[in-house]
């Protein structure tokens, strides 16, 4: 039997309650809620239309899947690594629980590839405080220039790099202008992941692969 996550069990009662709803307004009050709470509900309605699948996640990313395999020894390693810690693997899907939904919903909305969606899996573990020993931070592990150039407030207080609705838009910007530059996501991935930054206020007409 399916686990429904809060989100997906508010989506189910909100599909329940439209059902009843007639066009000229009597949602609102035939479930007998304020003016917040229907509106709230309304946009639930309105975005779950745009989803595959419902809040079947993994099924959805394997329809998206549109990456390639570039080196079969690598992945094939990469497979190895991860089957040989189940324990490690098992908690890392547990965290994911909690903001694959929205990151899909993301990436989907955007036409991207569903790939993207777990990058988060290699690059924190879906930990939103994981922070490297050069400074990145975060489940998409912004640099502090980086993150800043793609609008994520950094202050004493508040580090919108471990912002997970923030950072995921900021992510998923940089990685669609990188696509942008090179034209192949495999190549985009790699820029994401591989290069530093090289200046603190890269030009808006001159985005570098530097890193997160």
């Amino acid at each position: 039997m399916n686990r429904f996550t809060p989100l997906a069990l508010s989506l189910s009662f909100a599909f329940l309650f439209a059902s009843a709803a007639h066009a000229d307004g009597a949602f609102r009050q035939s479930v007998g809620v304020d003016e917040g709470l229907a509106s709230g509900l309304d946009m639930m309605l309105l975005n779950s239309s745009l989803l595959r699948n419902g809040d079947n996640v993994w099924e959805r990313a394997r329809e998206g899947f549109q990456l390639p395999e570039v080196n079969a020894d690598i992945v094939r390693r990469q497979e190895r690594f991860y089957a040989s810690k189940p324990e490690y693997f098992r908690r890392t899907l547990d965290r994911s629980r909690k903001y694959l939904f929205h990151i899909m919903n993301e990436v989907e909305r955007r036409g991207m590839p569903t790939e993207l969606a777990l990058l988060p899996l290699v690059e924190s573990a879906f930990v939103p405080t994981a922070k490297s020993h050069v400074g990145a931070s975060g489940l998409w592990q912004f640099m502090p220039a980086t993150g800043r150039h793609y609008g994520l407030e950094q202050t004493w207080w508040y580090d919108g790099r471990r912002d997970v609705m923030e950072a995921t838009r900021a992510a998923l910007d940089y990685l669609e202008n990188l696509y942008g530059q090179f034209g192949d996501w495999n190549i985009a991935l790699a820029a994401y992941n591989w290069a530093r930054a090289t200046s603190p206020a890269p030009s808006p007409g001159c985005r570098p692969a530097v890193r997160k």
